[in-house]
């Protein structure tokens, strides 16, 4: 099996395009697959447990668990608040891309997690 990572080509590409909603919620999506897969792999969690899992509690889970580094906890933390307030509170969408430096904020937090994507691995192997 051995290590495998995502990678967010596709979210890079619709930040740039200006489609932030669509970026936000492939950016959710691979967060919650990377991070079902650490557990899956590297913690032995059944997938039963976890498959319907929020976002914010992979989260919770890979930080208790120690399954990422400790410099990530507070972008992780800040990227669910951002995405809870858009997606599950209905906080507009255009609202924030009708205003710069929310807009600006954003786009900086989503590029930051795309990098912490793309920089982490998963060991898929079995011990």
């Amino acid at each position: 099996m051995g290590e495998q990572r995502y990678l967010t080509k596709i979210a890079r590409e619709d930040i740039n395009s200006g489609e932030y909603l669509r970026a936000l919620i492939q950016i959710s999506t691979d967060l919650e697959a990377l991070f079902f897969d650490k557990l899956f792999f590297e913690k032995e969690i059944h997938p039963d447990l976890i498959e319907n899992w929020t976002l914010g509690k992979y989260i919770n889970w890979v930080i208790k668990n120690k399954l990422i580094e400790e410099k990530y906890f507070e972008l992780l933390r800040d990227f669910i608040e951002v995405r809870n307030a858009i997606i599950h509170h209905r906080y507009a969408i255009h609202n924030t891309t009708k205003d710069l430096e929310k807009l600006n904020f954003l786009a900086h937090l989503m590029l930051k997690i795309c990098d912490f994507i793309d920089e982490t691995w998963v060991n898929r192997k079995h011990e």
